[in-house]
């Protein structure tokens, strides 16, 4: 198996009470069948069984462990492996391949929105071997992906190349993040076109968002005095539209009819 990452992947740390939107409220926890049955060893309260999935009862529209400076109770008392998958892997998402697995980050998550969407320099995309624990090329991974799945990767690694070179190094790591994240999952549902049209369809109207209050100058980057503003468009557009399957499949029907 061969992990692929962006060179910024591992830098990511939770800024937990200090978020402004805290990812422990306003939806459904799913518990994985390991984390219930942990749960239910240790006596661990508010636990649902009826639905699809087990889940935490939510109180008030949040986490029933989620304190009121905003800190995990589960965490305090037990340490970070205690917590259920979910809980464990957001913000990231994962893309496979058929002996690979990309991980990344989400845009909705603040923390990770400054992360991505400050930094300078092109995202470079790390390739290891966990068999071997070494790190491989570019070239030594394409070789190992059947026909279809060497298409898509070779077809978004030249999107890459074409957005590190925008002028702006905040719409060009927009760009990046949203073909990172957005043109393996074609893989699965087969819309290739509609992704690449959702993916600059989506930088644009962040674009937009920011150039509505950065002005006549338009400066951007962790330098603007707008950088945390700019960064709550782009996450609250992913939290919208990219965490709701339902409007992310209607949108790509929209683009699909056009």
């Amino acid at each position: 198996m061969i992990s692929i990452y962006p060179d910024y992947y591992k830098e990511f740390k939770c800024i937990a009470g200090a978020c402004r939107h805290t990812c422990c409220a306003h939806w459904e926890i799913d518990i994985d069948e390991e984390s219930l049955a942990r749960y239910k060893r240790d006596g661990i309260p508010y636990i649902s069984e009826e639905g699809d999935d087990p889940h935490f009862e939510l109180k008030e529209d949040r986490c029933p462990f989620l304190n009121h400076e905003n800190l995990c109770e589960l965490i305090l008392e037990h340490g970070e492996d205690y917590l259920c998958q979910i809980c464990r892997d957001h913000p990231r998402f994962r893309n496979y391949f058929t002996d690979a697995e990309e991980i990344g980050l989400g845009l909705c998550c603040e923390a990770a929105a400054q992360l991505i969407l400050g930094r300078k320099t092109p995202m470079k995309l790390i390739y290891v071997d966990e068999e071997t624990g070494r790190e491989i090329s570019y070239e030594e991974f394409l070789i190992t992906l059947p026909e279809d799945e060497r298409y898509v990767y070779e077809l978004r690694s030249e999107r890459l190349k074409e957005a590190a070179k925008l002028a702006d190094p905040m719409e060009a790591r927009l760009t990046e993040y949203f073909l990172y994240r957005q043109i393996p999952d074609a893989l699965y549902d087969g819309r290739l076109d509609e992704r690449i049209e959702f993916v600059y369809d989506s930088v644009d109207k962040i674009v937009a968002g920011w150039e509505s209050i950065t002005g006549d100058d338009g400066k951007t980057g962790p330098e603007s005095p707008k950088f945390a503003e700019m960064c709550e468009i782009a996450r609250a557009y992913s939290d919208a539209i990219e965490y709701d399957d339902e409007i992310l499949d209607a949108r790509l029907d929209e683009l699909a009819m056009m």
